[in-house]
């Protein structure tokens, strides 16, 4: 799935704070960003340069250049729009608490496949000669991706798995005159989003087929799960879901984009660091409790010589049970050792 939200230059620091507490790298994107020798990783630096439509040698991107008011920038001004993808859930549990890093490739290629078609298409800039407007594909977009695999915590504290991407397209495309000039949003957000949707979806699918999942289609095409997930499995990890439906109550079926985004800025908690080891313990041991059976999903390969998900779990949960059954004997033997003692035997 895709979402779009525009973007101001205030809270740029959000894409680069990565949900374990530390820095989420990004990485330079788009025929846009290689025209300004924006390449390889992210600088903050360098971000909030371009959002504020200068590039880091110091050319002019927009026409009117924004204002700074006391450190931040003017209300309404629009540094760009973040087009955030995100697989299904089922894709999410079989990736990263499955352990198949083939599935998290796919995805990546996905977005990429899909940002290309964005670049080539979208990349709108509103030109006006001799009083005539006209509309020019440049075919050069300035983007800056980020990477992130969970959601934010829920009320206990523990974020759940969730692949992500993060693309923030700037407002600023150059055109074949040579100018920078302010990007059109309007075929983005309105006319095509359905369709960069389906692209993302079926770019995703197909290469989960390839490499042996089965798949099935729900919704129009805009939605698919992978088989050996059930909708319970994916409910359990979809703390963030359950929260968004609570604040919105009756009226979350068939709720209108708006109203769903400020529920859901509503309910999300802040960020804050957490130890993967521990969190990924917990995922682990929430597959078993759910009846997750990576072992008989098609299609699902793990790193080599790592023993199979629903094993390990079961060793771990069979040592805690073993270790409480020797404390409780233990304690026992403790019992009637003091009662003997006590009563001269």
């Amino acid at each position: 799935m895709i979402s779009n939200s525009k973007v101001s230059g205030r809270g740029l620091g959000h894409y680069h704070a990565r949900e374990d507490g530390q820095e989420a790298p990004g990485h330079w994107i788009g025929q846009g960003a290689k025209e300004l020798g924006l390449k390889g990783e992210v600088k903050r630096e360098d971000l909030e340069a371009v959002a504020h439509g200068t590039a880091p040698n110091g050319l002019r991107l927009k026409a009117k250049r924004s204002q700074w008011r006391q450190g931040s920038y003017r209300n309404g001004h629009r540094a760009g729009t973040d087009a955030t993808f995100s697989p299904p859930k089922s894709v999410s549990i079989i990736g990263l608490v499955g352990g198949d890093k083939r599935v998290i490739e796919a995805h990546e290629h996905a977005v990429l496949d899909t940002l290309k078609e964005i670049e080539e298409t979208c990349s709108i800039a509103k030109i006006r000669t001799g009083g005539i407007r006209r509309n020019e594909v440049t075919g050069k977009l300035i983007i800056a991706k980020f990477d992130h695999r969970t959601t934010r915590p829920n009320d206990q504290g523990i974020p759940m798995p969730q692949i992500h991407t993060h693309n923030l397209i700037f407002n600023s495309t150059k055109c074949k005159d040579g100018k920078w000039r302010s990007l059109e949003n309007w075929k983005f957000f309105r006319t095509d989003k359905k369709r960069l949707r389906r692209h993302y979806i079926n770019g995703l699918g197909e290469r989960l087929k390839e490499i042996g999942y089965r798949i099935k289609s729900e919704r129009d095409g805009l939605h698919f799960k992978v088989e050996g997930i059930t909708r319970s499995q994916e409910l359990a990890y979809s703390e963030r879901t359950k929260e968004i439906e609570r604040e919105l109550g009756e009226s979350a079926n068939g709720v209108r984009y708006k109203k769903g985004r400020f529920a859901a800025l509503k309910t999300r908690n802040p960020k804050v660091p957490f130890e993967k080891e521990r969190v990924h313990k917990q995922w682990k041991e929430m597959a078993y409790r759910e009846g997750i059976a990576f072992d008989r999903i098609p299609g699902l390969v793990r790193t080599p010589k790592e023993i199979p998900l629903p094993t390990r779990v079961r060793l771990e949960l069979k040592c805690l049970q073993i270790s409480h059954r020797i404390k409780t004997q233990v304690s026992r033997v403790h019992e009637v050792w003091n009662k003997n003692r006590l009563s001269g035997n």
